[in-house]
């Protein structure tokens, strides 16, 4: 907290309090607020066995001035479902808390501006966020209404408006859990806390990751669905086509893999989880993770370039490669230091702006959480020096833009310091996260 500056008291006094979305009668104008579609028909959908949240939003969609719909929907939407009810775009209802209060919503952080939903891949990193400015409560609160979409809607979707259940959300789950479990107090506190998550994250990881959709025809690397592409027109993250091997999906896999082996290794009591009367230890996931890295290497590391690549299978050929396609692999620790070295220097050889800070290829145009991963990766291999510059010269150009317009952009021009904004959405989640980062970091 001592880092902080009046922007970061800003931060934690108002800004994520816009942002600050609940599934109940004192969020309904937020969640219905889509301007990304043309005929809001305000419904809220409930999946089918889930009577008690069905009972509620139909009490009060009768009860409220607001004029919505309740219907059920399948317990894992498909692509012809999305179609069936494109035509009444709505919400998907998430943690409800029954109390002596009486029931309400669970909160959750929107990406801000025009996305006002709970977009599940960024929510990672308002987690990181506060988690280091000490607020557990919401942290937590985050991430139940993601763990609901494993137990009520099968698997992660992008985000929880109907349009999206076909769409998967990056596989994040686990360092969303990692990130809260590892600054509990208490060994006690963890592991009642991993109880639940160690379970849910090895479902979502063979529900979604583990689909003959989802595996590489060559390897057991992952791709993709096969998704339309106006469906992903309206995603905050681009996803690649179902015959290219990205980098980011398997670091982020990779990670994942290790992160289940930490979690039954370090926090239950025999090193053993069964989930759906199958047997998991770290061993049989450290072995998951080796594979993987082995694959990755043999087809995503290009030795001309000294750089990882995605990956096209039907051209068998590697696409151009980018900043992006390298952070990944520092984050998700998936390299020995020699590598990261190599990673590193390219890095600052290739991809340094007149402005100091990194880009990916040949836009200047970066999101915030690229910065909060790349940030992260040289975190990891002590890039102690490099870190801190980077994180100064990151907040600095989001300081000065803001005191300039009020704006925490959705990205920004690295090389002009300037907000990529319409002037009309003032405040993106991810990029206030990212300054509490950076913050944090410097």
């Amino acid at each position: 907290m001592e880092k902080s500056s009046g922007i970061s008291k800003k931060i934690i006094a108002s800004l994520w309090n816009e942002l600050t979305v609940t599934t109940d009668k004192n969020g309904y104008l937020n969640l219905f607020k889509d301007t990304k579609v043309k005929d809001k028909t305000n419904t809220i959908y409930i999946e089918e066995n889930d009577n008690f949240a069905y009972d509620f939003y139909k009490k009060e969609s009768q009860e409220t001035e607001l004029n919505f719909h309740v219907e059920k929907m399948p317990i894992n939407p498909t692509a012809s479902f999305v179609a069936s009810v494109k035509n009444k775009p709505g919400i998907v209802g998430s943690v409800l808390i029954n109390n002596d209060k009486g029931v309400s919503g669970t909160p959750y952080i929107s990406l801000g501006g025009p996305y006002t939903e709970l977009d599940v891949s960024a929510s990672y990193f308002h987690i990181l966020a506060l988690v280091e400015e000490g607020n557990f409560t919401l942290a937590k609160q985050i991430l139940s209404n993601i763990s609901y979409m494993i137990g009520h809607v099968h698997s992660l979707k992008a985000t929880n408006r109907s349009y999206h259940q076909h769409i998967p959300a990056l596989p994040l789950y686990t360092s969303m859990v990692r990130a809260i479990a590892e600054r509990m107090e208490s060994e006690e506190e963890r592991r009642n806390f991993l109880k639940i998550h160690i379970q849910r994250s090895i479902l979502e990881y063979d529900r979604r990751w583990q689909t003959i959709e989802c595996l590489c025809e060559t390897s057991h690397l992952n791709t993709y669905p096969n998704i339309d592409s106006a469906d992903k027109q309206s995603l905050s993250f681009s996803l690649q086509l179902p015959h290219v091997i990205e980098v980011r999906l398997n670091m982020m896999l990779y990670k994942t893999e290790m992160d289940i082996a930490h979690f039954i290794e370090a926090h239950t009591e025999k090193g053993l989880v069964t989930v759906e009367d199958v047997e998991h230890t770290p061993e049989k996931w450290r072995a998951k993770a080796r594979q993987r890295k082995e694959e990755m290497d043999r087809y995503l590391w290009n030795d001309e370039k000294q750089s990882y690549c995605d990956y096209d299978e039907y051209k068998n050929e590697y696409l151009n490669p980018g900043r992006a396609d390298n952070i990944y692999a520092l984050w998700a620790k998936a390299v020995d230091e020699n590598r990261a070295d190599v990673i590193v220097k390219k890095l600052e050889k290739e991809h340094l702006s007149k402005n100091g800070l990194h880009y990916d290829l040949n836009s200047f145009i970066v999101k915030a959480p690229e910065q909060i991963i790349y940030l992260l990766g040289l975190k990891n291999f002590a890039y102690r020096s490099l870190l801190e510059k980077e994180s100064e010269k990151w907040n600095k150009m989001i300081e000065t833009a803001f005191h300039k317009s009020e704006i925490i952009a959705f990205s920004y021009n690295i090389e002009t310091g300037t907000p990529i904004s319409d002037g009309k959405d003032k405040v993106f989640g991810w990029t206030l996260a990212s300054y509490i980062i950076a913050n944090s970091l410097k």
